[in-house]
């Protein structure tokens, strides 16, 4: 079954780890939510000036981007990317 790109990349950003679990990848997806969830609360508690909302916004820009990918990936029936090129969660 084909998926849509654009839709995929857009959730992805919006919510991080939606645009996985739109692509069946839910591992991925909940790996990411919870990766970009703490960094975020973390960087929040220790900076406190808006470093944790930029961080998140570079992991959203990124999981949108591999969102992307995998969605390609499965449309043309070939292997999914890595996850930060290292990890394979599918």
């Amino acid at each position: 079954m084909s998926k849509n790109r654009i839709i995929a990349g857009v959730v992805s950003f919006i919510f991080t780890g939606l645009g996985q679990l739109y692509l069946g990848f839910y591992k991925r997806g909940i790996t990411q939510f919870i990766l970009a969830y703490f960094i975020v609360v973390l960087l929040t508690i220790l900076g406190g000036s808006g470093t944790g909302l930029i961080i998140w916004l570079l992991f959203n820009i990124y999981y949108a981007h591999d969102a992307d990918m995998c969605c390609e990936a499965i449309n043309s029936n070939s292997v999914p990317p890595l996850l930060f090129g290292k990890f394979y969660l599918l």
